[in-house]
């Protein structure tokens, strides 16, 4: 995934073509997602753990076989724009590092996935709220479901939103309605989201949830190479290979911290591994220990994603580095490589694209700016 991200930054920078390029890519991404979230019910099911054993590594097996040839054609014949072989070596971690604290867009988005690593707990709750709050397994495939069809919307709807209102705003307005949304459900589901009334809210909301889920997949990656442009025109330094790792590592923390805290609440609230055994439920049903583990798992199914959602939008109030400066930006950029005598042909044409795009309040100000870099 980290070389696909990388390489889109690499192809425009055009705001909006680099949204389409990576609207297609996370479609792709959301399709093969909900075909694992599919998949694993089926794969644990009632099978045992030796059934289990042999299927785990066949399903694996394919979807290599699948994704590895896919790889190879989204690579062949791919040129980076602005690739400059005497930097190869020369970005040390310490010199990353200090760019990465120049790099304010960057540093901010990092933010957002640190406050928001648990607005997607419901994906790892799932399994157990379908299983112990609603005693029927099976529904955890049809809540992964769910979260598909809102995620989706969103990612086709990437490209036209964000051109009409901007990323920022988007960002910040669908994480905090579905943030909302999520500490609703929780208040009506209270104690344990068992009700009919919590079911049905559950089913409805859980689906809007993906909404943020799918703008900010996309979002955040694009930000992140924004973020580039913003480094390289204060800088003259792109390290677009670090950015994006950072990004990587923090979604990888986001997972890490979703699987932590759901074990620590369940076992905060008195879970034990005698629950899973076969006809458990039947017997603990009612009892006061188990209903409490209902409740502390309803809790981070809901709550707590919802508060996680909410905080990660926080950030983005700071984040004033929008499309418009982007493109200023990048027109400086281009500037000083044609000064520099770049001999890569398509930055003159990138150049005359960017200024004709360049908003008009802003433009005779950005052209001053051109034309002293041109002295």
């Amino acid at each position: 995934r980290f070389p696909e991200l990388v390489l889109a930054a690499e192809v425009t920078a055009d705001d909006e073509k680099l949204n389409t390029i990576l609207t297609v890519a996370r479609l792709f991404c959301t399709i093969g997602s909900g075909a694992v979230s599919v998949f694993i019910p089926i794969i644990i099911g009632d099978n045992t753990i030796a059934t289990q054993r042999i299927l785990y590594p066949i399903v694996a097996l394919v979807c290599v076989l699948i994704a590895v040839p896919t790889f190879w054609v989204g690579y062949k014949g791919t040129k980076e724009r602005f690739y400059d072989a005497a930097t190869d070596g020369k970005f040390t971690l310490i010199k990353n590092l200090k760019l990465l604290g120049k790099n304010k867009p960057a540093l901010l988005i990092i933010l957002v996935g640190v406050l928001g690593s648990l607005r997607t707990i419901y994906m790892t709750t799932a399994v157990y709220y379908a299983k112990y709050n609603l005693q029927d397994f099976d529904l955890a495939g049809v809540i992964f479901l769910l979260v598909v069809p809102g995620g989706l919307a969103a990612t086709l709807l990437t490209p036209v939103l964000s051109k009409r209102f901007g990323k920022k705003t988007i960002f910040i307005w669908s994480h905090i309605i579905g943030g909302a949304l999520l500490v609703l459900l929780y208040i009506i589901g209270l104690p344990t989201g068992t009700s009919l009334a919590a079911q049905i809210a559950f089913y409805i909301i859980i689906i809007i949830a993906g909404v943020p889920s799918g703008f900010s997949n996309i979002m955040t990656y694009s930000m992140i190479a924004d973020s580039i442009d913003y480094l390289e025109d204060k800088t003259g330094e792109r390290a677009e290979a670090f950015c994006f790792s950072l990004q990587t590592f923090i979604s990888k923390i986001g997972m890490a911290m979703t699987a932590f805290v759901t074990l620590m609440v369940l076992g905060k609230y008195g879970y034990d591994a005698s629950f899973a055994e076969p006809g458990a439920i039947d017997d603990l049903w009612g009892t006061p220990e188990f209903q409490r583990v209902l409740e502390g798992n309803w809790m981070a199914t809901t709550l707590l994603c919802g508060v996680s959602m909410l905080a990660c939008a926080i950030p983005l109030f700071f984040y004033t580095f929008t499309e418009k400066k982007q493109k200023e930006a990048v027109a400086r950029v281009l500037a000083r490589k044609i000064v520099a005598g770049d001999p890569n042909p398509t930055v003159y044409h990138e150049f005359v694209e960017t200024v004709a795009v360049i908003d008009p309040v802003k433009r005779e100000e950005a052209l001053i700016q051109v034309a002293q870099i041109f002295g």
